[in-house]
C-alpha cells in the first residue's frame, strides 16, 4: 500500500505540474497569436502611412510648397508677428520720440547764439590764418625756418585747400 500511495502522490504532483504547465503554454500560445496579429496590423499601417506621406509630398511639390518655401514663410510670419508685438511697437515709438527730441535739441543748439558765436570765431580764425599765409607768399621769399616741410604739397595745392570752406 505504501508503494501505491507513493505512486499516487507522485502521479498527483506530475499531474498538477502538467496542468500548470499546460495552462501557461495555452496562455503563451494565445498571446503569441495576438502579438503576431498586432505586428501584422502595425506593418500594414506603416506601409499605408508611407504611401500617404509620398502622396502628400508629391502634392506639395506640384503645388510649389517646398521645404525652403515653408521655411521662408515661417520666418516671414515670425518676423511679422515679432514686428507687430507690443514690446517692439512700444520700443519703436520710444526711439522715434527720442530721435525727435535729439533732433530738436540739436536744432536748438545750432540756432543758439553761443553756437553761432563759436562758429563766427572759428571762421574768423580761419580767415586770419588764410590771410597771413597769402601775405607771406605774396611778399616773395620765406626764410629757411618758415619753409614748408618736404612732404607738404606744392603751393598751388595748398591755396586750393584753403580756398574750400569747411562745413560746421
Amino acid at each position: 500500500m505504501r508503494h501505491l500511495a507513493s505512486r499516487i502522490k507522485t502521479h498527483f504532483i506530475f499531474w498538477s505540474i502538467s496542468k500548470k504547465h499546460f495552462s501557461r503554454l495555452h496562455f503563451c500560445r494565445q498571446n503569441l497569436s495576438f502579438l503576431n496579429q498586432l505586428e501584422k496590423e502595425i506593418d500594414v499601417l506603416q506601409n499605408t502611412l508611407a504611401i500617404k506621406s509620398r502622396e502628400a509630398s508629391e502634392l506639395r511639390r506640384r503645388l510649389g510648397m517646398t521645404k525652403i518655401n515653408e521655411l521662408k514663410e515661417g520666418v516671414l510670419h515670425g518676423y511679422q508677428s515679432l514686428k507687430e508685438s507690443e514690446p517692439v511697437v512700444k520700443t519703436n515709438a520710444a526711439l522715434k520720440s527720442v530721435g525727435f527730441f535729439a533732433s530738436k535739441k540739436l536744432s536748438d543748439i545750432r540756432n543758439s547764439t553761443a553756437f553761432k558765436s563759436v562758429g563766427e570765431r572759428v571762421e574768423g580764425a580761419y580767415s586770419s590764418v588764410r590771410r597771413k599765409l597769402s601775405l607771406t607768399k605774396s611778399e616773395g621769399g620765406t626764410s629757411e625756418s618758415e619753409e614748408a616741410p618736404a612732404s607738404a604739397p606744392p603751393a598751388e595745392e595748398q591755396e586750393k585747400d584753403f580756398g574750400e570752406k569747411v562745413p560746421l
